[in-house]
């Protein structure tokens, strides 16, 4: 009994022993189906992604690198038909442009396993050629050793960076154009602001010679600008007050001519005419100057006086030199006439002198008559000898 109970125990230990093997297996089967339920979902769904992805996916074989697989847009990026490419190579199919390419690629993928932005040009079915940038990771597919290669396509992008490369050249030509066009006008105007200033220094060197300085007056603004010069004719500093007013003209001027010269312009303006009017200067180095003041009026399209404009020369010089040759000029006539007086004289003495003689010669017994007549005599030659003092003045 004993053994046959132990019996009946083996077996139910054995039979659930069985039975926990069966529901282990039926899981395992279950879990298996499940997973390859998994794998065909997923593989559907991988299907359906290389179906519609615009990038091109390629499967080739690493032994001999035979593509296995396209995907749609290998289609209709290259031109080639799954069939023209399934079982052939890239070399047989002459896709490489450039065959280094190609190499460079298997090296990469030989010492890193992996490839990423590897920029190619592939040759089509049509000889056109697209620029990609390559992808590519190891893989098995069908049970051998496969690469799987994503292609982006850049050959718009290329083309866009080939454009902006040729407008950043052009714009490179340009900017290098007009830089040489501003260095040629800034050569250009350098020159010309030389020649101005050359102009301005010349100028006030002759306006410094002649002590001719020129002048304008903005009658609204009530402001000046004076040469150089009209600052030292009115004995200034030049530049000395930088914006010089009426005001500051007038106190240089002479107090007992400001009223006529404040007169004078006031009349120009009025009717319009130029002015040309001398002024003394108040005492410059102890001495006043004489300025000659010329100048014009100008006008807004109203009629109405903005501007005063001219020149003022210092001629005080000139009207020194002036009243020598004035004062030459009269002891010249002076002498003239004295000349001309004195030769009249001169003929007059002549015959008086020649008389006294022979009144001499005729009543000379008489003393006091002797002593007269010596006297005449002796006053004839004296006014004799003035006579020709006057002449050798007049000569």
């Amino acid at each position: 009994m004993n053994d046959e109970s132990m019996t009946k125990e083996q077996l139910l230990d054995e039979l659930n022993a069985l039975r926990k093997e069966v529901d282990r297996f039926r899981k395992a089967e279950a879990e298996r189906e499940r997973y390859v339920k998994e794998l065909k979902e997923t593989a559907r769904f991988l299907a359906g992604v290389l179906e519609a992805s615009p990038i091109v996916f390629t499967i080739t074989r690493r032994k001999d690198g035979r593509f296995l697989l396209v995907n749609p847009a290998h289609d209709r990026e290259s031109g080639y038909s799954p069939e023209e490419v399934l079982g052939k190579t890239s070399l047989e199919l002459n896709m490489y442009v450039n065959k280094a390419d190609r190499d460079a690629f298997v090296k990469i993928l030989e010492e890193t396993e992996e490839l990423n932005n590897f920029e190619v040009q592939y040759r089509n079915k049509d000889g056109s050629v697209r620029d990609v940038l390559l992808y590519a990771r190891p893989l098995v597919y069908a049970g051998e050793e496969c690469m799987l290669t994503a292609s982006l396509p850049i050959t718009e992008r290329k083309r866009a960076e080939q454009k902006i490369t040729k407008y950043r050249d052009h714009l490179g030509e340009l900017v290098k154009e007009r830089t040489a066009q501003l260095e040629s006008e800034i050569t250009v105007r350098k020159r010309a602001e030389d020649a101005l200033r050359e102009s301005k220094e010349n100028l006030d060197k002759a306006q410094k010679i002649t002590h001719i300085g020129n002048w304008s007056r903005d009658l609204n603004l009530n402001r000046a600008q004076w040469s150089d010069e009209i600052y030292r004719n009115l004995g200034l500093t030049p530049g000395d007050p930088a914006e010089p007013s009426f005001e500051t003209f007038l106190s240089r001027v002479h107090p007992e001519d400001r009223e006529r010269v404040t007169s004078v312009l006031k009349e120009a303006a009025e009717k319009k005419q130029a002015f040309d009017f001398e002024f003394r200067t108040t005492p410059i180095e102890g001495s006043e100057r004489i300025i000659r003041n010329r100048g014009e009026v100008e006008y807004d399209e109203t009629g109405n006086p903005v501007r005063l404009f001219g020149t003022a020369q210092d001629i005080t010089e000139t009207r020194r030199l002036q009243a020598q040759v004035q004062e030459s000029q009269k002891i010249e006539a002076i002498a003239t006439l004295a000349g001309g007086i004195a030769h009249q004289f001169n003929n007059a003495l002549t015959p008086i002198i020649g008389h006294i003689d022979l009144l001499k010669m005729k009543h000379g017994e008489d003393e006091n008559t002797k002593k007269s007549l010596k006297d005449m005599k002796k006053s004839g030659h004296h006014m004799a000898h003035l006579t020709s003092q006057l002449l050798a003045y007049a000569e």
